[in-house]
């Protein structure tokens, strides 16, 4: 719907991204929704303070009255990036990232926003292994009337049972949409939803948990545990906040043998891997259209 530019930021010293809507999708009661919608997404970022959450610095129009807001500049891949790719990530990987995404939801949870999509395309990795939550565009803030119950938004792969359904929803459906994207990080697989008893969904399964042993005794009853409750349909029945279920990850991160020897590679050694294929994939394409 628009163009993100690499900019500089004069006053900071710094580079930023600048996103933007192209001018063609502003007209009319549509183009209205989407400004709105806009600005919505640069102040729920504004008001979020937090090392795993990209930051707005200011939100302005240009000199057509076009809307724009600048943000931190952020180099990295989506997780989605590397699971396109065919990849997984070991338990110890998998728990570094979920605890930063949980860490951030915290934060956002107690400041009235709900991001409302989580999943991997949202969340990006950087070199150094941390993870930064983007893109609040669809997001309810506690005190804003633009997003209505009743009404689906996000991505319905990864949307909680009520999301789904236009129910009323709170954090603890972030907190769904994290648990699948902490089971696709670990098996590279996605969960598929399954409607049972007319509106009920549940998309875990017996099977979806088996395809998880390969890991430890140890720490495979916990992990089913932690998932399963995660992925509870009846939000009263799953983790009531991102604190709780950030803890009840960390024994799995106490436990010996939480790396899957089957992936030994850390992202930022992904990341190298892959700039080497996508070279070599590029430099092959020039020589054959040459």
């Amino acid at each position: 719907m628009g163009v993100v530019y690499k900019g500089w930021h004069p006053t900071l010293e710094v580079h930023v991204a600048i996103k933007t809507i192209r001018r063609s999708m502003l007209g009319g009661r549509e183009g209205r929704e989407l400004r709105e919608r806009f600005a919505l997404e640069a102040r729920a970022s504004a008001r979020l303070k937090h090392d795993n959450i990209v930051r707005v610095y200011d939100f302005e129009e240009d000199a057509e009255g076009d809307p724009f807001f600048v943000m931190d500049f952020v180099e990295g891949k989506s997780l989605k990036e590397f699971l396109a790719r065919g990849m997984h990530f070991n338990m110890e990987m998998s728990l570094h990232i979920i605890s930063q995404i949980l860490s951030a939801l915290a934060h956002s949870h107690e400041n009235g926003v709900i991001h409302r999509d989580i999943k991997p395309a949202n969340i990006i990795l950087l070199e150094d292994d941390s993870v930064k939550i983007a893109d609040f565009g669809i997001a309810h803030i506690e005190d804003s009337d633009l997003t209505q119950t009743g009404k689906m938004l996000g991505t319905p792969q990864y949307s909680s049972p009520e999301q789904l359904t236009g129910g009323k929803i709170d954090g603890r459906s972030d907190l769904y949409s994290t648990g699948l994207v902490l089971y696709e990080l670990l098996t590279g697989e996605r969960l598929v939803s399954k409607k049972t008893e007319g509106l009920k969904i549940d998309r875990l399964a017996a099977e979806n948990l088996a395809k998880m042993e390969l890991y430890s005794a140890e720490n495979l009853g916990i992990l089913k545990v932690v998932i399963s409750r995660a992925l509870a349909t009846l939000p009263e029945t799953r983790f009531q906040n991102a604190a709780d279920f950030n803890a009840a990850l960390q024994p799995l991160a106490k436990q010996p043998g939480t790396k899957n020897t089957a992936d030994n590679h850390s992202p930022s050694q992904r990341t190298r891997i892959i700039a080497t294929l996508v070279a070599t994939l590029v430099i092959a394409a020039v020589a054959t259209l040459g």
